[in-house]
């Protein structure tokens, strides 16, 4: 009946009134999970205010893995090529810019060609105020390089290569015309002298051993076509010299 029900009720009550029934029920754990969630949620809140731009980058990240998104970093370089070609056999200097919307400029950056020892470089030599400058050892194979500045890493490769050579070197006379013979006479000079007829007109046609991107002909430029440097006339008249420089595709 209701009263004996209600009866058996008062009497369980008036037994457990004594006894903390806490003891017999497992110990939660949900507030610790709560402070667990709480702190790296707020640090998180707190970057997205000081860096939004890292935050929004984060979260583009997450949200699209599948994505190629660069991560971001507060050491920014400009971007490196994928190769860079080097002088074969010869110690050479690689710079790694900064770029202009950097927001760490650390003092100090490193670099490592494969195996071979750590190289580092400091920031702001006299030559390059915002670039760090590495001397890079010879190198006889193509090497990956790992570059690290701050949070920043870039990975180019280094490919050695042969310096362009000079493969011939050819003048054309022209004759004075009291000798009345008429055409262009060809000699090879690759000795690199040439005893012409005075009054003699002369050019050099030098061929390189590959294309070339840009010459100097005594310190006037001009224009290469293909691997051939062609100097300008000149008429014999007394000794002198000629001397060229020449630049490939990859700045040998």
């Amino acid at each position: 009946s209701p009263a004996l029900c209600e009866a058996a009720i008062h009497q369980v009550a008036e037994r457990a009134r004594h006894h903390d029934l806490r003891a017999a029920v497992p110990p939660t754990r949900l507030g610790r999970w709560l402070v667990l969630a709480a702190v790296p949620l707020g640090l998180a809140a707190v970057l997205a205010t000081v860096v939004p731009a890292a935050a929004g980058n984060a979260w583009a990240r997450l949200v699209a893995p599948w994505r190629s998104i660069p991560r971001y970093t507060f050491a920014r370089l400009e971007p490196l090529p994928d190769a860079i070609v080097v002088p074969h056999g010869e110690p050479t200097t690689f710079a790694a810019r900064l770029s202009a919307d950097t927001r760490w400029r650390p003092r100090v950056a490193s670099a490592r060609a494969g195996s071979q020892r750590r190289l580092a470089a400091d920031l702001g030599s006299p030559a390059a105020a915002d670039s760090y400058v590495f001397t890079l050892p010879a190198q006889g194979e193509p090497v990956s390089l790992a570059v690290a500045v701050g949070d920043a890493r870039q990975r180019v490769s280094l490919e050695p290569l042969l310096r362009p050579e000079i493969a011939g070197v050819e003048a054309e006379i022209s004759l004075p015309e009291y000798l009345e013979r008429p055409g262009v006479e060809r000699q090879d000079v690759r000795g690199g002298t040439l005893a012409p007829v005075v009054g003699s007109t002369v050019a050099l046609v030098v061929t390189a051993n590959r294309p070339l991107a840009a010459a100097e002909v005594d310190g006037v430029a001009a224009l290469p076509d293909q691997a051939a440097i062609r100097t300008a006339p000149r008429v014999a008249e007394r000794e002198s010299s000629v001397t060229i420089t020449w630049t490939d595709r990859h700045g040998l």
